[in-house]
């Protein structure tokens, strides 16, 4: 047991530090504080900074919770379900830790890069193999302190994952006992269960984990994975289109998206769904096309000129088109996925996919928003406009029933005790009801109450509702005693919670495509034999091919490549930061789209920091290899093309 906590609180060290940081730059961001209850004004740079930091705080919360049940499943030897097993890109698993791991400081962050030489395909559990990344680069980072000049190098090749570090090197004797638990190469803090972890991951992948060490000049682990034939992903991604068309059928899905190429793609990629595709280049468009047509799914870009996706959502939810106030709204975006899902939940929108984003993921994410319980149904759409003050001690509490309101909604004030309530009742007008907790230290609801009836203010005969744990008969005569109108239980219910404000305040009025042409073998062998498999993402441009637009998509997308590095280019010769930023964005969706593999992986590395931080890269040169990879990539799509048309006249 003294094992097991230890190892638990040394991996729990690395996201708690991780959570203290952006605790200490939400702060940072928050206006001074007064007493005098007065709006404060933020702005909108330092809004940016608060989601910024509460998604990267909320996933170091989600990872140290996973941190803890990896070591108990490690220590009882709990098998993993393959039944849950997806089909990923190695790089994007390489890319993704590296991102979110939890970094002790940017020199730190800046020691470990990841290089993709053939990236390839697998099937297993993300968490999992982001888990076993995770321990690779820590115990790699654990000895740099004492070796100022090493790094890591994360390698992607054909079947492999190596991780490289040239940090002091492990003793031959210590490497042939590295995988068994509770033994570590002389760290202390933790009971060695990491590497026995990540042993454990690749077995149950199919595969295995393996470590060379020279010491005092490098350690490199390497993870073998099984390699995933090509008919295999196919009967993989037609098996789950059969089983997800028949909850499409019938429905119509709006594309909102200035990009008329990126339209363009994605309504090939829903083509065998047989859902009934329209399609809107902005925002008032889109709220056009909602005024007059009935949709059941909305896919929102969010970076538009004029009226961007969070105004379309917000106006949206609002009611401006009372008949859609309840459509499912997914969100499509370039930001990081853990960033946008904050912000897109906030905004109403029922779930968010990543640009670019293969067919499958993009389906999927449709699917489990089209099948998501309404949060905007008839009877919660009384609250637009309405303000409700939320009275509970217990913070989590207010946050459920908060959520309820803002959802359908509501204006929302908290406060954790009765004086609280008062306090804000005195300080603004215009209050439609109060949600009070009868139980809360010093001024409990039963007395706040008995306070708002006995005054002489306008807000006396505001509508007041219980919300209590355990409504027995007493508590019951007592409340009515003291003036509250409604009595909830807790937990509380959304529909409880509508019908009793609908009570108090009233109601405001308000054929499948035919399957995709099988693989051949020549097509299959283009992966081995083209000479731009490192520059392109073939199974992107393959599925293209498969539904007929691989012509069209390089008709379209080649030029604007061109088009946007210029952008770029001339942006920073005015030194226009947002201007850069912008174009990045747009040429990051554009490369990914199109399959520019290596071009796409170093235009987010520019892009997502400066989206993040807003501010300029590090590296005075870091334009150049974004356009020798445009450049390389344009080569290698026309080369791709012409090699296709080829085979096609052949």
């Amino acid at each position: 047991y003294a094992s097991l906590a230890g190892s638990i609180a040394h991996e729990m060290r690395n996201p708690l530090s991780q959570l203290h940081h952006n605790l200490e730059d939400m702060q940072k961001s928050l206006p001074a504080p007064t007493t005098t209850g007065q709006p404060q004004m933020l702005e909108a740079a330092a809004v940016d900074a608060l989601y910024r930091h509460l998604a990267q705080g909320e996933l170091a919360v989600r990872r140290g919770l996973q941190v803890i049940s990896m070591t108990l499943d490690e220590v009882n030897a709990k098998p993993m379900d393959a039944a849950g097993f997806a089909y990923l890109s190695a790089a994007d698993v390489c890319f993704k830790a590296v991102r979110e791991y939890g970094y002790e400081s940017e020199e730190e962050r800046e020691r470990v890069r990841v290089r993709v030489a053939r990236d390839f395909n697998f099937r297993g559990d993300e968490t999992a193999c982001l888990f076993a990344l995770f321990n690779l680069i820590k115990n790699a980072l654990y000895y740099f302190e004492s070796c100022p000049q090493a790094c890591v190098t994360i390698t992607v090749d054909l079947q492999r994952i190596e991780v490289h570090d040239s940090g002091p090197g492990i003793s031959p004797e210590k490497v042939r006992h590295l995988f068994e638990p509770f033994i570590s190469s002389g760290k202390s803090g933790g009971t060695g269960l990491g590497l026995a972890y990540c042993r454990r991951v690749m077995l149950a992948l199919g595969g295995d984990i393996g470590c060379e060490s020279v010491v005092g000049q490098f350690t490199r682990f390497t993870l073998r994975f099984p390699p995933v034939s090509e008919p295999e992903r196919e009967a993989h991604r037609l098996s789950i289109l059969e089983r997800v068309r028949g909850d499409f059928a019938g429905k119509r899905l709006l594309i909102v998206d200035d990009d008329a190429a990126q339209r363009m793609t994605t309504r090939h990629k829903l083509q065998p769904l047989g859902v009934q595709v329209d399609q809107a280049a902005d925002g008032q468009r889109a709220l056009e096309a909602l005024s007059r047509t009935r949709y059941d799914l909305v896919l929102l870009d969010l970076n538009m000129p004029v009226l961007d996706g969070y105004a379309v959502a917000e106006q949206i939810r609002a009611g401006q088109v009372p008949a859609h106030r309840d459509v499912r709204i997914v969100a499509y975006t370039s930001e990081p996925v853990h960033l946008a899902a904050v912000k897109t939940q906030k905004a109403g929108m029922d779930g968010c996919v990543t640009k670019p984003c293969d067919q499958l993921p993009l389906i999927l994410a449709l699917h489990q928003a089209l099948l998501r319980p309404a949060v905007y149904d008839p009877a919660a759409r009384l609250l637009a406009g309405r303000r409700v003050l939320l009275a509970d001690d217990n913070p989590y509490n207010r946050k459920a029933v908060a959520a309820y309101l803002r959802h359908a909604g509501a204006e929302v004030s908290e406060a954790g005790h009765g004086r609280g309530v008062l306090e804000q009742l005195a300080l603004q007008a215009g209050w439609d009801a109060v949600l009070m907790d009868i139980n809360m230290p010093g001024m409990g609801g039963l007395e706040a109450t008995r306070a708002i009836r006995s005054s002489a203010q306008p807000w006396h005969s505001v509508p007041v509702i219980a919300l209590t744990a355990h409504l027995d008969a007493q508590t019951l005569a007592d409340a009515r005693a003291a003036g509250m109108n409604e009595f909830i239980t807790k937990p509380v219910q959304a529909e409880v919670l509508y019908a009793a404000l609908q009570r108090l305040i009233g109601v405001a009025a308000g054929a499948p495509a035919p399957a995709p042409a099988a693989v051949t073998s020549t097509e299959a062998g283009l992966k081995a034999t083209d000479p731009a498999a490192s520059a392109l993402d073939l199974d992107r441009l393959e599925s293209y091919r498969r539904i007929g637009m691989l012509d069209e998509l390089l008709r379209d997308y080649l030029p604007e490549i061109s088009r946007l590095v210029a952008e770029v280019e001339q942006g920073i010769g005015r030194q226009d930061l947002d201007a850069v930023r912008d174009s990045l964005h747009s040429l990051l969706g554009m490369s990914g789209e199109a399959g520019a593999a290596a071009l796409y992986r170093l235009v987010r590395e520019a892009y997502v920091p400066m989206a993040e931080g807003g501010s300029w890269p590090r590296d005075s040169n870091w334009l150049r290899p974004i356009r020798e990879a445009a450049a390389e990539a344009q080569a290698a799509l026309k080369s791709y093309g012409a090699m296709h048309s080829a085979l096609t006249a052949g």
